[in-house]
């Protein structure tokens, strides 16, 4: 007997949870660093302090991604998430009361937060994979580029609007974690028949095409003759040096608005908005370029290209006193390494999942975007006062960014030779 075609809607609204809850997830993230000059004031301490609670975020977060990776083909993707939402809120509140002589809790918290949070980008990518159509996909990873830009976004814009209306930056953390609490009843309530119904859906697909012969070819067109161990290495490497890069850019940014141009809290949060406001858009490039070059790391090259051009703009700029013409350049820098970060951890995974599991993948190369995170909220706050001024930060993205690009061309010529070859 066959099976009656259900409307596209379960699958939409199932794309659509999924974003929210990611998106959510984002403010649970990034309501410590989006405050992290008002806490250094509140705390008395300073920036290598106070960059070590984000290390011990993404610390956790990137050892989660790896351990959460290899294990989430076990989880029930339906607790899993709804468990991760429930504790990273309850994080967020305990970050709300902890008094001005506990500073050090703080560490432990987001330690915690890190690592439950890390269970939710291999889950929901393992569980769109598995009971999505195949032509739902493409829009499921143009979908998830956009949490991380909005969620960014938003979370920097209400701390900036709090800290303008005077109002104690906590008031973030308990936002954050209120909306968490909402979204896991949400994702507890709905996820089992929303995934029951798009599985009905991907049934009827498979029945009528050869999905997994179709999936393999996909595969090997995009990366002929060459080895998936080779490409996994240099993306993971790749992983790393974006979220240096990117993370880098995100929490320092405030504090180095506020150093270098004596602008306000309130001001220098605001612009900050831009650089995740604009950044969704160079994931909705990176989709357009892999579909060109079909070549995940000749891609991610172009990126770091790009990159490097502008943090080069950047020290010329910075000359000029004026802080419009550098904001452009890392809103542009922003732009680039979204689209690095939407190739590593969601074109790659999705499109290679014939490999091995997308969740695992997916998870596992995040892991390594979070290493890059770790090492950033910490050092680039502690070079920048040994220092005492932030332009030897500015070298070191401009190194990062040369040796990725060097370290794509290299592979892009062997590569090309070795096709030329066969």
């Amino acid at each position: 007997m066959k099976k009656e075609r259900l409307d596209n809607k379960y699958c939409i609204t199932l794309i659509i949870i999924s974003v929210i809850v990611y998106y959510v997830a984002y403010l649970g993230r990034y309501s410590y660093s989006s405050n992290i000059n008002l806490i250094m004031d509140f705390y008395s301490v300073n920036k290598s302090s106070a960059g070590a609670i984000s290390s011990c975020f993404f610390i956790s977060y990137g050892v989660g991604q790896v351990v959460h990776g290899l294990l989430c083909k076990k989880y029930n993707p339906r607790y899993s998430i709804a468990i991760a939402l429930f504790v990273s809120a309850l994080m967020n509140l305990s970050l709300g009361f902890i008094g001005v002589e506990h500073f050090n809790l703080l560490k432990y918290c987001w330690l915690l937060n890190g690592f439950v949070q890390a269970i939710l980008w291999s889950s929901i990518i393992r569980l769109l994979n598995e009971n999505l159509p195949k032509n739902y996909l493409s829009i499921a990873l143009l979908m998830l580029s956009l949490p991380v830009s909005l969620g960014t976004f938003s979370i920097y814009g209400l701390s900036a609007l709090i800290s303008a209306l005077s109002i104690s930056f906590k008031t973030v953390f308990f936002i954050s974690g209120g909306l968490l609490l909402v979204m896991c009843i949400i994702w507890f309530s709905l996820v089992d028949y929303l995934k029951s119904k798009s599985k009905i859906e991907r049934d009827l697909e498979q029945d009528e095409q050869n999905l997994t012969d179709s999936k393999t070819e996909e595969a090997k067109n995009n990366a002929p003759n060459n080895s998936f161990i080779l490409i996994f290495a240099i993306l993971a490497l790749l992983a790393i040096a974006n979220n240096f890069v990117k993370d880098g850019l995100t929490t320092w940014m405030p504090t180095i608005l506020k150093d270098i141009y004596s602008l306000d809290n309130s001001i220098s949060t605001f612009l900050t908005l831009f650089l995740p406001f604009f950044a969704v858009f160079g994931s909705t490039v990176a989709l357009f370029m892999n579909k060109k070059l079909k070549n995940y790391v000749l891609v991610c090259g172009v990126f770091y290209i790009i990159a490097l051009i502008l943090f080069l703009l950047v020290l010329i700029f910075l000359n000029l006193q004026t802080w419009i013409l550098p904001l452009i350049c890392f809103i542009l820098v922003a732009m680039a390494m979204s689209g690095v970060n939407n190739i590593i951890t969601s074109i790659f995974p999705m499109l290679y999942a014939s490999k091995g599991s997308a969740g695992t993948l997916a998870g596992v190369l995040d892991g390594f975007c979070y290493v890059g995170s770790a090492i950033t909220a910490y050092g680039l706050g502690a070079i920048s006062e040994k220092f005492v001024n932030w332009n030897t930060v500015f070298y070191l993205f401009i190194a990062v960014c040369a040796i990725m690009m060097l370290i794509c061309l290299v592979y892009y010529l062997l590569t090309k030779n070795s096709k030329q070859k066969n």
